[in-house]
């Protein structure tokens, strides 16, 4: 096909549309990508995240330290749709001081395979990690497993002292 082998994403596309794909010495990837079809399994091009997970959470840090208040409010979700054939999910977080105003917005993209409570996670770890020393935040999450997981986690004692500086709602 004379594509070279990070042209991952433009190489499916070419070979998607063709089913009679041949076998040749120099073509040994063919009966994979045969059976892949047959099968009715997806490759795809992995999804660009807005933020990666470090990111976040220092982003998180950073804009909690930018504002005067010590007392915040932490909405975090996770999103999965069920149907869909993407083993990705996105996660949210937004954050407001104590008079409701907003400090941070925003999120990324995780692999979750469907699985939704791992997106949930993704947004209370982020949140969790990034709370500075003397600061309380409330955090607001409507998944109970993610909640009892944080209540009944065994954790370090560092993440505990962090988790101890929020409130679950």
């Amino acid at each position: 096909m004379g594509m070279e082998g990070h042209s991952l994403v433009a190489a499916v596309k070419a070979l998607s549309g063709n089913p009679n794909l041949k076998t040749r010495t120099n073509n040994r990837i063919s009966s994979s990508i045969r059976f892949y079809i047959k099968n009715k399994i997806f490759l795809v091009s992995g999804t660009v995240s807005d933020e990666k997970p470090l990111t976040l959470t220092h982003t998180i840090e950073e804009k909690i330290r930018e504002s005067p208040s010590t007392l915040f409010f932490a909405y975090t979700d996770g999103s999965t749709n069920p149907k869909a054939h993407s083993p990705n999910s996105g996660c949210g977080v937004f954050i407001t001081d104590h008079q409701e105003k907003a400090v941070f917005s925003g999120g990324l993209v995780v692999r979750s395979d469907g699985n939704n409570f791992i997106p949930e996670l993704a947004a209370v770890s982020c949140v969790v990690k990034a709370i500075p020393k003397n600061v309380h935040v409330t955090l607001r999450s409507d998944s109970l497993a993610t909640i009892g997981a944080l209540h009944n986690a065994r954790v370090s004692g560092r993440i505990l002292a962090r988790i101890s500086m929020v409130e679950l709602l």
